[in-house]
């Protein structure tokens, strides 16, 4: 009896659309996370800063930490994170590693004790995304790690504008394609007219579960960076990461060598000017808008929407 061939699949088993009974019927699971509020299993996380704003070492310390202590900063849980890859495109492999002794000192790590610390770095220096996407996909998988950064997306482009779709259009594609292999996280410049996001095409933020902006600044002679963050998953993402410093002997000149990041809360504009209308009752709007830094419109608006309130319970 002559066999007929079976049809080929006019698409993908993984596109069948799920009926809403389906999906309503089926065991909810939480978010599979690997780093806690921040990044969920084949996500991506898109962080911006200007350069020196403190992206790359405060995702390496992050990357390291999530293998030696299961957290990140100190505050958001890893524990299931026994592998992860840091793979840079921009900075010297000398500096990185540098970078990685101070924080390793920071960590109290003994090097003769570290065999089952399943943190790499790959300082690969600047490659064509869309050229090399086998051999990074191969890079990944012969790594086997639970997360990776990659940074940052201007060593993968060589030429493309990204501020232009038609340029960026593949290269996103490729990263999406990325984040179902592997969690990632991208680390991009942001530009220098004072907006809180990543430079680029404005669909570019479209392809990651998670947004973050890094902004460096000094304060009682430390060093801090300002992470502001916009998640789907409705994290809260508003805190103060303190970059904690060593003096160190090189050769004959004395320099500075990170040892430690952690995890600060920052208060919001909002709770600044709630705690002094607590601590002020009798304050004007002046005052109160010369202690928290703040306009006296934004003080009267938050004054009238607590009274709006209060009205509304009585």
């Amino acid at each position: 009896m002559t066999q007929i061939a079976a049809a080929p699949a006019l698409y993908p088993a993984s596109w069948r659309p799920a009926p809403l009974k389906e999906i309503l019927n089926r065991q909810y699971e939480p978010p599979p996370w690997i780093l806690e509020d921040l990044l969920p299993s084949e996500a991506g996380l898109l962080c911006s800063g200007l350069p020196h704003s403190g992206k790359s070492l405060n995702w390496l310390a992050a990357g390291m930490e999530s293998v030696i202590n299961h957290t990140v900063w100190g505050k958001f849980r890893a524990p299931g994170v026994k592998r992860m890859l840091y793979i840079e495109t921009e900075d010297p492999q000398w500096l990185v590693e540098d970078r990685v002794r101070g924080l390793a000192h920071g960590y109290g790590l003994n090097p003769h004790d570290l065999n089952d610390i399943g943190f790499g770095l790959a300082c690969t220096g600047p490659f064509n995304l869309v050229q090399s996407q086998t051999q990074l996909a191969k890079l990944i998988e012969g790594f086997e790690p639970d997360w990776v950064v990659l940074s940052t997306l201007q060593g993968l482009l060589q030429g493309r504008d990204w501020k232009e779709q038609k340029d960026m259009g593949d290269v996103n594609a490729i990263l999406v394609k990325l984040q179902r292999i592997v969690p990632l996280v991208v680390l991009t410049h942001s530009p220098r007219d004072g907006q809180r996001r990543a430079a680029g095409s404005i669909t570019q933020d479209a392809n990651y579960l998670t947004l973050m902006h890094f902004e460096k600044f000094t304060r009682n002679q430390k060093t801090y960076v300002s992470v502001e963050g916009d998640s789907k998953m409705g994290a809260e993402l508003e805190f103060e990461l303190r970059m904690d410093m060593a003096e160190i002997t090189d050769g004959d000149r004395i320099r500075t060598q990170i040892r430690k990041i952690s995890y600060e809360y920052q208060f919001s504009k909002r709770d600044l000017v709630l705690e002094a209308l607590v601590h002020h009752p009798t304050a004007d709007a002046a005052a109160i808008a010369v202690m928290c830094e703040c306009s006296e419109r934004y003080v009267r608006d938050l004054k009238r929407e607590l009274k709006t309130k209060k009205d509304q319970v009585v």
